[in-house]
């Protein structure tokens, strides 16, 4: 991964795209790079990924030259501290509502002195150990990206604080997710969550923090690339296979 990879090779700023992977397939994971997508997205939070079956994803991810953005199944420490160890380069924690929170999942993910990661000498996430200590440290720290998910009220209304915290990368929006906590479940033409995703991007580019959006093309994913949203991940293979081969089948006679 560059050492800035919202940066192009010109140095002019950069949007990442991403493709979240739900098949668990690692053909799948090292096609998206190669299609285009920069960033590819693994799950852990829903689903029945496991930590062997993700380092593979990483792996396969890596070798097209993707970045693997792993969400965590939650924000405990173990949670965190495993996907790293397996490969993933950016780390998406849910559900965080407050700066507390996310100055833990900063400790937990970064190794001193910005946070108190645990260190492994021989894990993938360490090089295998094959570097000197204090570089695979260093290194570690200027790859890792630290995300959190914000995606209720609570969130929404601390995003100021949170993103004020030191060492943490950015947020993430789950418009889905608001949108329930909205009363509007799915409602992503609504001009509220369309007003709470914007106002959320301009919090985090205000205290120069990136911000994400996980959203299918529609009117809140719009709102979004107007403002400069630096990452977007339009969805995943399932529904974009079950799109295609459904528009297939119409294609096809049955007699």
């Amino acid at each position: 991964m560059p050492p800035d990879p919202f940066v192009d090779a010109s140095g002019q700023p950069r949007r990442l795209r991403g493709m979240a992977i739900l098949s668990n397939s690692p053909w799948v994971a090292e096609l998206a790079p190669r299609v285009g997508f920069d960033l590819v997205w693994f799950d852990l939070e829903h689903g029945s990924l496991g930590f062997s079956e993700l380092g593979q994803l990483c792996q396969a991810a890596e070798s097209a030259g993707g970045i693997p953005l792993v969400r965590t199944a939650d924000a405990q420490r173990t949670s965190i501290l495993r996907a790293l160890e397996v490969g993933a380069r950016f780390v998406l924690v849910p559900m965080i509502e407050d700066a507390e929170q996310a100055r833990e999942v900063v400790r937990c993910a970064k190794y001193p002195p910005i946070g108190n990661r645990g260190f492994s000498s021989r894990s993938r996430g360490a090089g295998y150990g094959l570097l000197p200590m204090a570089d695979t440290l260093r290194a570690a720290n200027e790859r890792t990206k630290v995300f959190a998910l914000i995606e209720t009220q609570r969130g929404v209304e601390q995003v100021d604080r949170i993103c004020a915290v030191d060492g943490l990368d950015g947020i993430f929006l789950g418009p889905g997710d608001l949108s329930f906590e909205l009363g509007e479940p799915g409602a992503f033409h609504s001009p509220k969550l369309i007003a709470m995703i914007v106002t959320c991007i301009r919090s985090a580019h205000a205290a120069g923090k990136k911000a994400g959006l996980f959203s299918a093309p529609n009117p809140v994913l719009t709102a979004a690339l107007e403002e400069g949203c630096d990452i977007v991940v339009p969805g995943a293979d399932i529904g974009y296979l079950a799109a295609g081969w459904q528009k297939l089948l119409e294609s096809l006679p049955a007699r």
